[in-house]
């Protein structure tokens, strides 16, 4: 059973282009399910309480192995959605450049 629920799934262009769909779902698993990845402890134990409370928003970060490239999935409980996506992409999203 996982800790909360993904909502709407985003998936960026970058990430698309370098890891299957089946890749990108055994990282949501592990998002969903507390392994927050190469998170900083403190962002842990914040991760952990947002999932507890369903308010507010997730980050957790993976490296790639084949690749050797980071993604972040990130969980916003507010617009009820998760975005998988190449930390380089998290400027872009919400703007209209």
């Amino acid at each position: 059973m996982t800790l909360f629920p993904i909502g709407q799934l985003l998936i960026s262009v970058g990430v698309t282009k370098l890891i299957s769909t089946e890749e990108i779902a055994q990282y949501l698993s592990r998002h969903t399910n507390g392994d927050w990845g190469n998170i900083d402890p403190e962002v842990g134990e914040e991760n952990n309480v947002v999932a507890q409370q369903k308010h507010g928003t997730i980050l957790s970060s993976y490296t790639l192995a084949k690749q050797g490239q980071e993604i972040w999935l990130h969980t916003d409980f507010e617009s009820n959605a998760t975005t998988v996506l190449l930390p380089n992409e998290y400027c872009a999203i919400g703007s209209d450049e």
